[in-house]
């Protein structure tokens, strides 16, 4: 199951410290008495969950009390000792340009919004492995206006340890309301199109665009504009540090999209493939050359139940086939419309009705 903190801590300004490796016995009145030595305490919130240490917001009445707990970063709670040290740092607030965040819940979670920026995009992260990245990527998604929560497939780093906070900048809010999940198929189900980037070809599916630029001009572009598709995100999939995504995960995506570097050594930092992939989203999105005519583009649910049926008719092997592939790569790269999908699958529902009385 996916998960989200119900949102950032409440206050506008820097009076709000996130706590990391809260120790697994420690409760909210231990955390209160603690950073009660460095002035009022309005509120704390501790979590917990199953893939990672407990964490907690502490609210202060002021920013000057919040900064002087600061001190508290690396140390020991007394009685606790045999946990380690906690991890203490300031959070900045995400906010919209008139200054307060606006929140609504949506399909995949919750989000902040304003339509005439905020890009229906989401940044997928499948196992990251250096809480640096994860922050930096939470910055990227500020700085590009991405509507969706950062969303996390089975971090093996503490995304919310201090090196990934001051990573992040402005971009707090995409870690304080990150979508963690078990597996990359869950992500599927809270998004539409689920676009894989590698240097990496899977066997299974031919790769339906050569470079991130066509992807985002000939099939990103459509969806994001679409009607249909305003709850149901594109998904932007990033793999490991080390190794990217393994050959099954890419297989369980809907297409590979390469960022082609002309040098020995082709591979990425993952913040720089991220920052490329929303920059040329961003950049298509406000191109004068863009206009409303794929408005109206069919969602990839229609497109794959196409798909599928012409394979049943053409095929009685159900393992992916070169063939039907190319089918499903052509369609997503021409962006037809849900009308003419169903005039499509009409005529295959037709054909499929003669081929049985046959």
């Amino acid at each position: 199951m996916m998960s989200a903190s119900a949102g950032s801590a409440s206050g506008g300004g820097r009076n709000v410290v996130f706590v990391g490796q809260v120790p697994e016995t420690a409760t909210e009145a231990d955390l209160r008495a603690l950073f009660g030595t460095y002035g009022g305490v309005v509120s704390v919130r501790l979590e917990r969950r199953s893939d990672r240490k407990p964490f907690a917001h502490v609210q202060f009445e002021c920013e000057e009390n919040a900064t002087g707990s600061v001190v508290l970063d690396g140390t020991v709670i007394k009685g606790f000792e045999e946990s380690g040290p906690i991890r203490v740092g300031l959070v900045k607030s995400h906010k919209t340009e008139t200054g307060s965040p606006i929140m609504i819940k949506c399909r995949f979670g919750v989000r902040l919004v304003d339509k005439a920026t905020k890009i229906p995009v989401a940044v997928v992260l499948v196992g990251p492995q250096w809480p640096s990245n994860v922050g930096a990527v939470a910055r990227l998604c500020n700085v590009f206006n991405i509507a969706s929560p950062l969303i996390i497939v089975k971090p093996e780093c503490d995304i919310h340890e201090t090196e990934a906070q001051l990573a992040a900048t402005h971009g707090q809010w995409y870690l304080d309301n990150a979508l963690v999940c078990n597996a990359l198929s869950e992500v599927r189900t809270h998004c539409g199109l689920l676009a894989a980037f590698s240097a990496r070809k899977s066997k299974r599916r031919i790769s339906s665009c050569a470079t991130v630029a066509d992807f985002t001009r000939n099939i990103a572009l459509p969806l994001i504009q679409s009607p249909q598709n305003c709850t149901a995100p594109v998904a932007l999939i990033f793999g490991r540090e080390s190794d990217g995504l393994t050959k099954q995960e890419l297989s369980d995506c809907d297409l590979i999209v390469t960022i082609p570097i002309q040098s020995p050594n082709p591979v990425l930092n993952l913040s720089h493939a991220v920052s490329i992939a929303l920059y040329e989203v961003e950049r298509n999105m406000h191109s004068e050359q863009c206009t409303t005519s794929t408005s109206n583009a069919a969602p990839p649910e229609q497109v794959n139940n196409t798909v599928a049926l012409w394979s049943s008719l053409t095929t009685c092997d159900p393992r992916p086939n070169p063939s039907r592939a190319a089918l499903h790569n052509i369609l997503l790269r021409a962006a037809p419309s849900s009308e003419e999908m169903r005039a499509i699958m009409d005529a295959l529902h037709a054909l499929q009705a003669k081929s049985s009385k046959e």
